[in-house]
């Protein structure tokens, strides 16, 4: 070969990587490290984030609105059905009280055949 093909194949090889690593770099960005670079996936991924946690807070106020209209809901029932009960009972109560005086006409009719049937034995 000559001298001018030796000082190109000298030039085209690789370089040895060895010697640009630095100790103290290797300990420091072991797990992280940083990139200043902004490019378009970072931009993308920013926008991303934060169209998800702007989902995410409509979807919170959506289902605590509704939550609160569920609870408005029973405690609106809650009341409806009290007032039906407390009327319910005050007819089963009138019910009660006709039925004792009914009962209580009711024994004294027996008292009174019972009566007259010792009578009429009595008078054969």
């Amino acid at each position: 070969m000559t001298q001018e093909s030796d000082t190109m194949s000298l030039d085209t090889d690789r370089m040895p990587l060895d010697g640009l690593k630095r100790t103290a770099d290797e300990r420091r960005h072991r797990f992280w490290r940083f990139d200043p670079t902004v490019s378009t996936g970072t931009l993308l991924q920013l926008g991303a984030v934060a169209i998800a946690a702007g989902a995410a807070y409509a979807t919170y106020r959506e289902d605590r609105a509704n939550t609160a209209a569920a609870i408005e809901l029973v405690k609106a029932t809650a009341v409806r059905d009290r007032e039906e009960m407390t009327k319910a009972l005050m007819s089963i109560s009138g019910d009660v009280k006709d039925l004792k005086i009914k009962l209580d006409g009711v024994g004294e009719n027996v008292a009174v055949l019972k009566g007259q049937a010792a009578a009429n034995q009595t008078h054969r």
